[in-house]
């Protein structure tokens, strides 16, 4: 009787493990993503290993460069550029929105002018979104 029991348990268990498993596994892990955005790296010619990489929790950096830079406009008055609301990643680069993305930040050790990258993963399928070389 305790091994039927068993056994039922058992069978019941494996009927309901794999949505368990496969629920949280649908993500990669922060160290796959950053081996695809160093993939992706290398692929455009950056040499990653003379450069610091910024795994971007919560994509904050790149929320905040973006909100420091703003988007300009040309004011044909002044003949200046004004800066006007800040903007989002997803305002900025159309193709992130409604995606579930990490970005990965590649800075130069030592600061070159136009040296840095960021790369845009998709966090379920590895999928590189969108690279944005410095300029």
């Amino acid at each position: 009787m305790q091994r039927k029991l068993f056994l039922y348990l058992f069978f019941i268990g494996l009927c309901f493990m794999p949505s368990v498993i496969f629920s949280q596994s649908n993500k990669l892990t922060n160290e796959q993503i950053v081996n695809t955005a160093i993939g992706k790296a290398k692929g455009l010619g950056y040499k990653t290993e003379d450069m610091n990489i910024l795994y971007d929790e919560d994509n904050k950096e790149i929320k905040e460069h973006l909100k420091r830079s703003g988007v300009s406009t040309y004011n044909e008055k002044t003949q200046k550029l004004e800066k006007d609301l800040p903007t989002t990643p997803e305002q900025e680069y159309p193709e992130l929105k409604d995606r579930d993305y990490q970005s990965v930040y590649f800075g130069p050790k030592e600061s070159i002018k136009g040296g840095d990258l960021w790369v845009f993963i998709d966090k379920s399928t590895g999928e590189v979104i969108k690279s944005i070389p410095g300029q």
